[in-house]
């Protein structure tokens, strides 16, 4: 499966996106995962974090895509993207592309 399938499939349900400006790539799967990251700082202006809410019609869904290859575009070569839930009380991350991967075509 491409990045770009694994991606989309990723946010049809997802609530968020985060990016920490320079490897960390989240796509956040719960509300609770996106307070909880905004909580961390990403987006509050005080560095060079990105948070950014999915609106969840097809539009909305392409625009985060198109944002997600964005940010992947721009980072450095240490860069992945996960997701994360909120499944009880742990965290639960899943590669969408692992460390130091790179995007599949």
């Amino acid at each position: 499966m491409s990045t770009q399938e694994l991606i989309d499939k990723a946010l049809e349900s997802a609530v968020a996106l985060a990016w920490d400006g320079c490897h960390k790539i989240y796509i956040l799967m719960d509300d609770e995962q996106a307070n909880l990251t905004r909580s961390y700082g990403y987006g509050s202006g005080d560095g060079d974090s990105v948070f950014q809410w999915i609106e969840h019609e097809p539009e909305g869904r392409a625009r985060a895509a198109a944002t997600l290859r964005e940010w992947w575009d721009e980072s450095c070569g240490l860069r992945f993207i996960n997701t994360i839930t909120s499944p009880g009380q742990n965290e639960d991350f899943a590669d969408i592309i692992a460390q130091c991967e790179e995007w599949v075509e």
